[in-house]
């Protein structure tokens, strides 16, 4: 393994700074929403038309090697960093409400005296404890759907649809609590939001992937 020369080591990091700051230029006007490294391998044409949302940076690897023939690492910048803040209230609700429903397994675990590791016992305890699995569930699919619709659709939108999601949830869980038969609305109205940040997600990936 060849070593690195000094003098081309700080040529290549005065390149890459330079770079850097051409493009911030470019949108220091705009909000940033965050770096994505992706990569972009040699011989593979660049993408010049990119979504409007986003800009083209290439980092500058250190070595011998002229910059325009490097295996370059590609950072794709969204824009409207605000945007990533409602995904995040939604990721941090649906945690909250998580940990409600998994304390309320405890109490009633001490209220209808079912000590762990036992899973049933009284019909009222296993309506709870359901409630509690069906949401660890739902989340399993929730989640990445959030935040890849959020990232490859519309984060506003994302962010909609996640209410939507908790709001059914609240639902399933208020009303298993009471009945078996009272928790079906709550179940189709976060089930659909789940379909719809799936599909949706789907669909940006790969309307991305087939864009010239």
């Amino acid at each position: 393994m060849h070593g690195v020369n000094l003098k081309s080591v700080l040529k290549s990091l005065r390149l890459a700074l330079e770079t850097l700051l051409t493009t911030f230029r470019k949108i220091q006007n705009q909000k940033l929403f965050y770096l994505l490294l992706g990569f972009q391998s040699a011989g593979l044409p660049r993408r010049h038309n990119l979504p409007r949302h986003h800009v083209c940076i290439i980092a500058v690897v250190v070595g011998d090697c002229p910059i325009m023939k490097l295996k370059n690492y590609t950072f794709l910048v969204r824009e409207d960093f605000d945007m990533s803040s409602w995904t995040s209230l939604i990721t941090a609700l649906t945690l909250l409400l998580y940990l409600v429903i998994t304390v309320n397994v405890g109490r009633a675990r001490a209220k209808y005296k079912v000590p762990p590791p036992q899973m049933a016992g009284d019909a009222d305890f296993e309506r709870v404890l359901r409630v509690q699995q069906n949401t660890l569930e739902q989340m399993v699919l929730f989640l990445p759907g959030l935040w890849l619709f959020s990232f490859y659709v519309n984060p506003l939108w994302g962010a909609v649809i996640g209410a939507i999601w908790l709001v059914g949830r609240i639902a399933y869980a208020w009303g298993y609590y009471q009945a078996a038969s009272k928790r079906m609305i709550g179940f189709v109205i976060s089930s659909f939001s789940s379909i719809v940040l799936l599909l949706g997600s789907l669909v940006g990936i790969i309307l991305f992937l087939v864009q010239p």
